[in-house]
């Protein structure tokens, strides 16, 4: 079954990291426009730069950015640092013993530089590892040949870039090809993950809505299914809202997931095989770094090894597997996640016995696989997940979308315990997609402190179900009541 929800040009939490959350070496190679070998000297107020080399990119006669030179007081003393853009920023005090940096920087429309990062200026030592990565990018052949590199993270993340299997032609307006990019999530999640290639056609009118149109076709399967529904929920309209000045009246776009046949002297089939066979490390950093690079490849060929892993004793291992079943959305994996379900232990994440921070990561890694599935063939699993107190994840929104009147009970379980936190919000759920109409106190919002709030509402849905449960029906699909909502 193909499983599209609302698509939101968003950065995945798991497959990229945010702006100002860390990024390794390979990534801000990739992210900058421009990498400088610099000098660094005070100049007043401000630092003035002074070009050595131009690592990446082309050699500007003119460096001009912010800088801008502060102090405060750390411990009774004062320190002198130099600000940039991007929260980027250097201590005046190493600057004594060498005034060199390598500076990452982005070029803007423009043609205006600035940093995006505080790991934007980087100690003079990293340039021949800059430089090896910049080769790596140009040919990774020759270091995916070397045992040198096995378990290297930032050759794998620029696999995982250059072999970015879904690609978005639009010959008449290349701007809109920039928004499938690796980072956005919603290509992994969404897009089918099979190797496959379509044209379609668009109008553009500005006097009338939708002004971008796609015209009709009679093309079957899986993509085409998926490129409807992109259509449907009206994304091509919203990607071409920032170029509309640009577009023609008619214009064509191909959604492509067959991935480039090679980069430099490596094919596509050869760089996959190496990820996968990452997949062996014993260090989390490798797994992780090799899972979200063959997402990015919609490799199915790696699903068999993540249904393994789930089986793995170290949980995080297992979270690193079911975050990439729920981007691969693939069949084979529904029983192993249902098990994945079963093996997980009572939640105690509001409980009086603490708070375990690897289960709940695990936790939500599968719910959100399951979900992703959309398979009735988890709904058991769930329903036993819900009884042991998971409510108010993704393992009860799961249960809320796709389970019928038996799955009522099990959601509603952890409101007869006084001593966890309480969620409605699927129960809601799940009277929208019945008989029954929902009641103004169900969608009362409370303070997350208010616990004596959430105790009585608890007591209210206690009773209406105890009211309500012989005559409660499920009638429609959550879809369905999605649509009932607009």
């Amino acid at each position: 079954m193909l499983a599209i929800v609302a698509v939101t040009l968003q950065p995945a939490c798991w497959l990229h990291a945010t702006d100002y959350g860390p990024l390794g070496l390979g990534e801000m190679i990739e992210e900058s426009s421009l990498i400088l070998l610099v000098e660094l000297k005070p100049d007043g107020e401000k630092l003035d730069i002074q070009i050595e080399e131009a690592l990446k990119g082309v050699r500007p006669r003119k460096l001009d950015i912010y800088s801008r030179i502060n102090s405060y007081k750390s411990d009774g003393l004062e320190k002198h640092v130099a600000w940039f853009g991007g929260d980027a920023r250097v201590d005046m005090g190493a600057l004594a013993s060498s005034n060199r940096r390598i500076l990452f920087l982005r070029t803007d429309d423009r043609g205006r530089n600035f940093p995006f990062h505080p790991a934007c200026v980087a100690e003079v030592d990293q340039k021949d590892r800059v430089l090896e990565i910049l080769a790596m990018k140009h040919n990774p052949a020759r270091f995916v040949a070397s045992p040198k590199y096995a378990g290297d993270v930032d050759l794998i993340y620029l696999l995982g870039v250059q072999f970015f299997a879904a690609r978005l032609s639009v010959p008449a307006v290349p701007r809109l090809e920039s928004l499938f990019h690796p980072r956005m999530s919603h290509i992994y999640e969404e897009i089918p993950w099979q190797r496959s290639r379509l044209t379609v056609s668009f109008t553009h009118q500005s006097a009338r809505q939708p002004r971008v149109q796609m015209n009709p076709f009679v093309a079957e399967g899986v993509l085409p299914d998926f490129i409807r529904m992109m259509d449907a929920t009206q994304l091509f309209e919203r990607l071409a809202t920032s170029v509309r000045e640009d577009l023609p009246p008619e214009f064509n776009v191909t959604v492509d997931t067959t991935g480039p046949a090679s980069v430099g002297d490596l094919s596509f089939v050869a760089a996959a095989a190496f990820l996968r066979e990452q997949l062996r490390s014993e260090k989390l950093e490798v797994i992780q770094a090799a899972y979200l690079a063959l997402a990015k490849l919609l490799d199915s060929d790696a699903v068999p090894i993540a249904i393994e892993m789930l089986q793995h004793p170290d949980r995080k291992f297992c979270r690193e597997a079911a975050r990439f079943l729920g981007v691969a959305k693939d069949p084979r994996s529904v029983r192993p996640l249902c098990a994945a379900l079963d093996r997980l232990p009572p939640c105690i994440r509001y409980a009086g016995e603490g708070y375990d921070a690897d289960d709940d990561q695990l936790s939500e890694a599968v719910g959100k696989a399951v979900l992703n599935l959309h398979s009735p063939q988890t709904i058991p699993a769930l329903k036993r997940a819900a009884l042991k107190g998971y409510a108010g994840d993704w393992i009860a929104l799961s249960l809320s979308q796709l389970g019928d009147e038996t799955a009522f009970e099990p959601l509603l379980s952890h409101m007869r315990n006084p001593d966890v936190d309480h969620y409605p919000s699927e129960l809601v759920t799940m009277v929208r997609r019945s008989n029954l109409p929902v009641e103004s106190w169900m969608n009362m919002v409370l303070s997350s402190d208010d616990r004596a709030g959430k105790r009585r509402r608890a007591t209210q849905w206690i009773e209406w179900w105890d009211s309500n449960k012989t005559r409660f029906r499920i009638v429609r699909t959550w879809q369905e009541a999605n649509r009932l909502l607009k």
